[in-house]
């Protein structure tokens, strides 16, 4: 077994490990997605599917859609904890992300908390797992890692899992087990409740697959 084959089965059995802890005050995890069709679901639908039990976005061209999409839930959530398994595959600029807590704004784009998955570039840029706000305050990037832990630690042509945890201003990801933000909102104004959404950046040729999305309502 390889290098990487280990990495990826030590990653693999600290998320199942977790899964195990008991996880006091929150409720039973519930599928948001049921793995058949769009239910439940809006948005730019036309580039979505869903095959084989996943959830699949797929861009046609680098120009095509001109501007990124999102398809979102119809339910609003607050207090949460989301699980999920995604893979990313396409040209060097794929880039994607799950957005919670999630409300439009007039342009037509989802303002509020996101999970990064993907870069630019290659590894130029690489965000998997950082903590961003582009629609509202487009400075913020929070992340505990470094890049060069980011390319150790996610997998490039494979699945990556994703944990977010959201309660009340205290945000924490985690990408394949490992912590990769823990902070917590100064701003009284930005809002405790919306929608989870998946996000379809422009100006790349890419296909985003997630399966097995979980969401644990935390009481």
């Amino acid at each position: 077994m390889d290098l990487g084959n280990i990495r990826y089965l030590l990653s693999a059995l600290i998320i199942f490990s977790t899964w195990l802890q008991p996880v006091f005050g929150q409720n039973e995890g519930q599928l948001i997605f049921n793995g058949e069709d769009l239910d439940g679901w809006t948005g730019a639908k036309s580039y979505w599917k869903v095959q084989e039990g996943q959830l699949i976005g797929t861009t046609l061209s680098k120009k095509d859609p001109e501007k990124a999409l999102w398809i979102v839930s119809e339910k609003e959530f607050d207090d949460f904890e989301l699980t999920l398994w995604v893979k990313l595959t396409g040209d060097g600029n794929r880039n994607s992300g799950v957005y919670y807590r999630g409300e439009w704004n007039d342009e037509g784009q989802v303002v509020g908390y996101e999970f990064d998955i993907g870069g630019w570039g290659g590894e130029k840029e690489l965000w998997w797992g950082e903590l961003h706000d582009p629609y509202r305050r487009d400075d913020m990037w929070i992340s505990l890692l470094e890049k060069e832990e980011v390319i150790e630690l996610y997998n490039k042509k494979g699945w990556n899992h994703v944990r977010i945890r959201a309660e009340d201003n205290h945000i924490q990801h985690w990408l394949n087990g490992t912590k990769t933000v823990d902070w917590y909102e100064e701003d009284t104004s930005i809002q405790k409740q919306g929608f989870i959404g998946f996000q379809l950046h422009n100006e790349s040729k890419f296909e985003v697959k997630l399966r097995d999305i979980i969401l644990t309502p935390i009481q």
